[in-house]
């Protein structure tokens, strides 16, 4: 909940001095790919570098950014308001016979990103004052930043860092890149909350909770305050008071989809603040259990969100994702989609939003698609993916653990058939006729819905009468025993001494690994007929 400041985010809102970069170029450089040495003063550029633009031909572009091979990105301390004031000064740690160490924004005053005319002039050591006590007592680790009145050490760790021994990281600090920590780190224990009408208000990332006036159980409904990112310990004070924590009453979100109890000093919750959803995210912590119920019954479980939906922008071909969180299905994490995505069915897996999301081969006719949430587990990123394989999609590198979160049906012309999803309940927008069937006979048939395989189907069973005055018939799941219909044991049944008779009745049935269920009749004449419309279906897999 500190505010913290550190060398990717920028360093102040007049900022006086800008995180080093690796080179500055000496001619105007086209904002896309790898760029030629020659144009950096000899010095060899690679992707991810930061460097100093000087040199464009139109100005609006010089500043700081971030080689991609693809489209460069501004640094995010040069790329919005405030970030840049006349008298910024930039450090150039590789410099060749054209090119120097200090540059400095011309001017003064406030610089209007992408708008005004930046120049740059190179700036002597002593346009910084007296570097030797600005400096002095400073490691490599340290990183300075203007208050607007004063040089303070932020200590920012940025980078690759080890830490050894016994470290403690106290006040406002941030640690971004890789971290290694060998010895022992910790996060020391801020004062004791305590529970207000259902509200804790932090001050730390660590905190105990005690409830209101003692009680011997309170509630959290709400913690106020967070920042995207921030993280949040919470433990019980005592082991004779129950803290709760509960799930979507208030601001709290839990990892297990229900309220959950710090009932001793010994269990914490860990939380993290998702500004997408402006909640608290529970991403570890006591999972309620009871004789003979594994916590492992949460794996694949869906917290909350990941609805799926034929896309405004091509119904027939793109699928929209809204913002969600689940367990994923082998139990190790939580994955978490902070933002709605939109992936093509029609184009080959890519990263991100309107992109591509088939993870093999093209997509085909009359077939279904499961759609899963993917996460990468080493940089964190999630994202999205279509499958004909229920169990095992192929997965893009780096992506390891995936949550199916539906199925899509493509029909003849392998366009996405529209749909409406609540819960984990699915619907068509227009019902599908999947049988019309004529003297089907005594023994029992199979008939294919449009419905997944091994869900359960919504349908509209029908039977017409207009040969037989009298007969039975049976719908069941192919795992059912295929049963003779009689007075006794039936699902629909013709008028008793009539023809041209219709039977309706709606029900729902158990679909196979084929889609399939069967139907059969106690007798069957030449215009006898049964008629199955799906309506849709529910998947109690997601």
């Amino acid at each position: 909940m500190t505010t913290v400041t550190d060398r990717i985010e920028g360093l102040s809102s007049s900022v006086a001095l800008k995180a080093p970069v690796k080179a500055a170029s000496t001619a105007n450089v086209t904002l896309y790919g790898i760029p030629n040495a020659s144009d950096f003063d000899g010095i060899t550029i690679a992707a991810d570098d930061d460097v100093l633009l000087v040199s464009q031909t139109d100005s609006t572009e010089n500043g700081i950014y971030t080689v991609k091979t693809g489209n460069w990105q501004r640094r995010s301390d040069f790329d919005g308001s405030g970030d840049v004031v006349g008298g910024t000064h930039v450090f150039v740690t590789n410099t060749g016979a054209s090119t120097s160490s200090y540059y400095m924004v011309d001017g003064s005053g406030s610089v209007s990103i992408g708008t005004d005319n930046i120049t740059f002039s190179v700036a002597s050591i002593n346009t910084l004052g007296s570097v030797s006590s600005l400096f002095s007592g400073l490691s490599s680790e340290d990183l300075i930043k203007y208050d607007g009145s004063n040089f303070i050490n932020t200590k920012t760790l940025a980078g690759n860092y080890t830490l050894s021994g016994n470290n403690t990281l106290s006040g406002s600090n941030t640690v971004s890149g890789g971290v290694s920590v060998s010895g022992m780190a910790s996060i020391p224990d801020a004062s004791e909350l305590t529970i207000s009408s259902g509200v804790i208000t932090p001050t730390a990332s660590c905190h105990y909770v005690a409830t209101e006036g003692g009680a011997g159980s309170d509630d959290i409904d709400t913690i106020t305050a967070g920042s995207d990112g921030d993280l949040l310990v919470l433990r019980a004070s005592s082991d004779s008071n129950t803290v709760v924590i509960k799930h979507d009453t208030g601001n709290i979100i839990t990892h297990t989809g229900s309220d959950i109890s710090l009932d001793d000093n010994k269990k914490t919750a860990l939380l993290r603040y998702s500004s997408s959803v402006s909640k608290w995210v529970v991403i570890s912590g006591p999972v309620a259990s009871t004789s003979g119920i594994s916590t492992s019954v949460m794996k694949g479980r869906i917290l909350y969100g990941l609805t799926i939906a034929n896309s405004a922008s091509d119904s027939l071909h793109d699928i929209d994702i809204s913002a969600g969180a689940s367990v994923s299905e082998d139990g190790s994490s939580v994955i978490e989609l902070t933002s709605a995505i939109t992936k093509q069915i029609d184009a080959a897996w890519a990263a991100g939003s309107n992109a591509g999301g088939l993870d093999t081969g093209t997509v085909a006719a009359s077939t279904w698609y499961y759609v899963f949430i993917i996460k990468n587990t080493s940089t964190g990123i999630v994202d999205a993916l279509f499958s004909t394989s229920k169990t095992s999609p192929t997965m893009p590198s780096g992506y390891t653990i995936k949550k199916r979160i539906g199925a899509v049906l493509t029909d003849s012309s392998a366009d996405i058939i529209q749909f409406i999803q609540t819960g984990n309940v699915f619907r068509w927008k227009t019902a599908v006729r999947d049988v019309n069937a004529s003297n089907p006979g005594t023994s029992g048939v199979l008939h294919t819905l449009s419905a997944p395989p091994d869900t359960i189907a919504d349908i509209s069973a029908s039977v017409y009468n207009g040969t037989t005055n009298r007969f039975y018939c049976l719908v069941t799941a192919i795992a059912e025993t295929d049963s003779v219909p009689s007075a006794s044991i039936f699902t629909l049944q013709s008028a008793h001494s009539a023809t041209a008779f219709y039977n309706t009745t709606y029900m729902s049935i158990v679909t196979d690994s084929n889609s399939q269920i069967r139907t059969r009749f106690s007798a069957s004449g030449s215009l006898d007929n049964i008629t199955i419309i799906t309506l849709g279906w529910t998947d109690t897999g997601i």
